[in-house]
């Protein structure tokens, strides 16, 4: 399925949602809620923001957000849409950092430099993050920081440095963002 197909397929399903209202999932409180994120996103890919395929690909997941606002009507679509949204999402480059095993600034900004690749002159301070981030010649198309309360509860200034600075980049960088998750995994590879 190439982009234009799916870009169309996703159409006819924020057709198929618009027509439903209330009810509830685990991220969104109504149909019409989950109806304005989809049409959100679909935007978004047609301007060629590539990242949105990772929201796409959990909400048309079996038993995910778009089967409990749907039900069996949207079945069928939702598992036509899941491979070919899973093969996408595959070949886009996502960095994913769980915030909740690092012991110490330090130690996060080592991790930083080391998965980023960073040069060898990385400072370890958030002026370098900045530097580092913004320069980097091949920027993923998106990065993905996990675990933010457990972070937040041990860092608080420093997280909200890094919130501060996030922000910045996602102004700047803004089709290839950051994004913060309040959850926590054991296994990023797994997400």
């Amino acid at each position: 399925m190439n982009l234009e197909n799916l870009i169309g397929h996703l159409e006819k399903v924020e057709k198929l949602v618009s027509e439903y209202s209330g009810g509830y999932s685990e991220r969104y409180f109504s149909a019409e809620e989950f109806h304005a994120e989809l049409k959100d996103r679909i935007e978004k890919l047609k301007k060629g923001y590539y990242y949105v395929i990772y929201d796409l690909d959990l909400w048309f997941l079996p038993t995910s957000d778009w089967d409990d606002f749907v039900g069996i009507e949207g079945m069928e679509i939702a598992n036509k849409l899941s491979p070919q949204l899973s093969r996408i999402k595959d070949k886009l480059e996502i960095k994913k950092i769980c915030l909740n095993e690092f012991y110490s600034i330090d130690n996060f900004h080592s991790h930083l430099k080391k998965e980023f690749r960073f040069p060898e002159t990385y400072g370890k301070n958030w002026d370098a993050f900045w530097d580092s981030i913004t320069d980097l010649e091949n920027k993923p198309d998106l990065i993905i920081f996990f675990g933010w309360n457990e972070f937040k509860s041990k860092f608080e200034r420093d997280s909200n440095i890094l919130k501060q600075i996030v922000n910045d980049y996602n102004n700047e960088f803004n089709n290839r963002p950051i994004i913060i998750k309040d959850y926590k995994i054991t296994n990023a590879n797994n997400v």
